[in-house]
Formats: C-alpha cells, sequence, structure tokens
C-alpha cells in the first residue's frame, strides 16, 4: 500500500481567457493560493511572478486558440506547493524545449528576450509535462522553498 500525502487544503482552480490580462488573475490566485498554504508574502510574489511569465510565454509563443482558456491549479501537502497550468497552445515541452540561460554571456552575444524560462526554473522545479490526447499542454511545477 502506497503512502498518499494529504493535501493541506483543496486544491484552488482557476481558468481564464487566454486573450485577457493576466496580471489581477495572477495576483487574485497567487494571493488565495499561499494564504490558505500560510506561506509568507515572498513565496506569493515567486509564484506570482511565474505565473505571469508562464502565462506571457503561453500567449506570445504558444499561440493558443481564439476564444480558448488557460487554467491554473494549485496544491499543497508535505512536498510543497504543486502549480499545474494547462493551456491549448502548441505543444511546448520545457524540459526539452526552453531557452537555455544565456545570462553569462556577453551582452552583445545575447538576444532579446530569453529570460522567462531560466527565472522560472530558479524559482520552481518541473515536476511533469504531457500533452493531453484532446490537445492541452499539461505542466506540473513544484514552487522552491515551500515544502
Amino acid at each position: 500500500m502506497t503512502d498518499v500525502q494529504k493535501p493541506f487544503f483543496e486544491p484552488i482552480e482557476t481558468s481564464f481567457s487566454a486573450e485577457t490580462a493576466v496580471e489581477e488573475a495572477a495576483d487574485a490566485f497567487a494571493k488565495e493560493t499561499t494564504g490558505h498554504a500560510g506561506l509568507a508574502q515572498l513565496e506569493t510574489d515567486r509564484l506570482r511572478l511565474v505565473i505571469e511569465e508562464l502565462v506571457t510565454n503561453i500567449r506570445t509563443h504558444g499561440h493558443p486558440a481564439p476564444g480558448s482558456e488557460i487554467t491554473l491549479k494549485a496544491e499543497h501537502n508535505a512536498d510543497g506547493l504543486l502549480l499545474t497550468v494547462k493551456d491549448w497552445g502548441i505543444p511546448f515541452d520545457p524540459r526539452i524545449d526552453a531557452p537555455t540561460d544565456d545570462r553569462d554571456a556577453d551582452l552583445e552575444d545575447r538576444g532579446i528576450g530569453g529570460l522567462g524560462w531560466p527565472l522560472i526554473l530558479e524559482l520552481a522545479k518541473i515536476e511533469d509535462y504531457r500533452r493531453s490526447e484532446d490537445g492541452q499542454n499539461i505542466l506540473v511545477l513544484a514552487l522552491r522553498g515551500t515544502g
């Protein structure tokens, strides 16, 4: 028999249009999630930053279908805070496709942008990625420092 981690709170989930501004939704979701988890302002800020970077990447590079939604789900157990992100964009497995971190390169050798994923990976660890049969990207991240 396996020992299953019991959640510290029931999962929190929200969905919003991939075409709308995300800042307010990300802020509210991060505050609600970290409030239920009893985490500090620093973790709220980190979660909000991760959400904003992910959603910006989905909207900018993922080309989600018009009218489609992005879904966020947060869970918290003894291992920490898990964030699941679902979107209808093109397939993107960040374990393979995320840009490499070029912050150590000379400024003139760096391209514009490309810092979102390195920042996300400093704040969170990829637990899982899969493409569902119906065409959704499903990414699970563990927020660092919340376990």
